[in-house]
């Protein structure tokens, strides 16, 4: 198990740590504390008939690559925050449908949806927004994912995370002038 020093939420990284292991009890508590979750959220995006599927998609794909996904969560924000992004995303993915850009500041290129002539530039873009986003920590580069690839406002955000929407709106102040330093577009 990793070291807990520093981490924000220790309880929800040793349960992730356990699951990854192949802890069948903590599999078990897992499951109940997020399958819900994950269930509510595929209904609320529109998979009113095949949201149970979506879920079991989600379980099956968390446990993809000997649960990698467990793997990279660190505990610098709540398991459940961690998870809603993670699903989101492959519910998006699988559904083809395209989260909305994150603008930076710098040159305006919708950076999901190629239009002829800008193929090229806009995946140089998305790949260094990519690059600025991973050398974020945890929290505030979740945070972001929430705002901008799941549409919700800083204060929702805020709350989902069980943070001040004080300090949410300071990590994205702080997260976007370092993305865009990071990025060249200062």
């Amino acid at each position: 198990m990793p070291p807990m020093s520093g981490v924000a939420f220790p309880e929800d990284l040793a349960l992730a740590a356990r699951c990854a292991a192949g802890d069948p009890e903590a599999w078990r508590v897992f499951v109940d504390r997020v399958g819900p979750r994950i269930l509510s959220l595929a209904r609320r995006m529109g998979l009113r008939d095949g949201a149970e599927d979506a879920a079991a998609e989600v379980f099956v794909r968390i446990l993809e690559k000997d649960a990698h996904v467990l793997k990279v969560y660190r505990g610098q924000a709540p398991l459940e925050a961690y998870l809603h992004i993670v699903t989101r995303r492959m519910i998006l993915e699988s559904s083809g449908s395209l989260p909305r850009p994150l603008s930076l500041g710098g040159e305006a290129l919708d950076l999901f949806e190629a239009k002829e002539g800008d193929a090229h530039r806009i995946r140089e873009r998305r790949e260094s927004v990519k690059e600025a986003l991973a050398i974020l920590p945890e929290a505030p580069r979740a945070l972001l994912e929430l705002i901008y690839l799941e549409g919700m406002s800083q204060r929702e955000a805020a709350v989902r995370m069980g943070i001040p929407p004080g300090t949410a709106s300071t990590w994205v102040s702080r997260s976007l002038r370092r993305m865009s330093r990071e990025m060249g577009d200062s």
